[in-house]
């Protein structure tokens, strides 16, 4: 009847309301210098775990002390602190840039970017890597052909082609264990099991390879 018609028409539609998409969760972690991922994409209201070692922490900085390799802290900005797991959670979309305050000048630096659409993203793109920070194409062209073999190892790796340039070899607390010109053969038969970071640096790019000893 039209008292039945007009209690239905003012009934709620079920099935009809909106629901929140669920909020992703990402750990960013640590491999020697290196955050793992380096380079993050994800949404406003996502949540970033921080879960980097005792000997890292992780401190958002501006994209000018970025660039340039720097610690300074931005005003505001996460502090994730040495041994901490603890989370991070954009509020807006943007981009933060953070880095490992005792071995910023060494690289270890990483960036999050974060959309505002609420539809998932894919992660790649490795924008904090060194290929990607004001390199030549040549230069990544070159760098990326080098190779590291056998990798993990119980002493001798060896890199080809041999490049020219120098090299630097860190510990997983970022003390340099080696260095000087870049050459085929690197010998860590006498350093203990761990993941250590070969850099090695030409006129114009700096790459860093990840060695493992078992």
């Amino acid at each position: 009847d039209a008292n039945s018609a007009l209690v239905s028409a003012n009934l709620p539609a079920w099935g009809t309301c909106p629901t929140a998409a669920t909020p992703a969760q990402y750990t960013i972690t640590s491999a020697g210098l290196a955050y793992s991922p380096d380079t993050l994409y994800c949404n406003v209201g996502d949540v970033v775990t921080f879960d980097v070692g005792g000997n890292h922490n992780a401190v958002e900085v501006s994209e000018a002390t970025w660039l340039s390799n720097g610690s300074t802290p931005l005003s505001g900005g996460f502090n994730i602190g040495f041994g901490a797991v603890e989370d991070f959670t954009p509020t807006s979309a943007g981009t933060h840039y953070y880095v490992c305050t005792p071995h910023a000048s060494l690289n270890m630096k990483g960036v999050i970017i974060v959309n505002s659409s609420a539809s998932r993203v894919q992660n790649g793109n490795p924008i904090a890597s060194n290929d990607a920070n004001g390199d030549s194409a040549g230069d990544e062209v070159k760098l990326q052909e080098v190779e590291l073999f056998p990798n993990p190892t119980t002493g001798i790796v060896k890199i080809s082609p041999v490049v020219e340039g120098t090299y630097h070899i860190y510990n997983e607390v970022g003390r340099t264990i080696g260095e000087g010109q870049i050459k085929e053969a690197y010998d860590f038969s006498e350093q203990p099991r761990g993941i250590y970071m070969l850099m090695l640096q030409t006129e114009n790019v700096t790459q860093y390879l990840k060695v493992v000893k078992q």
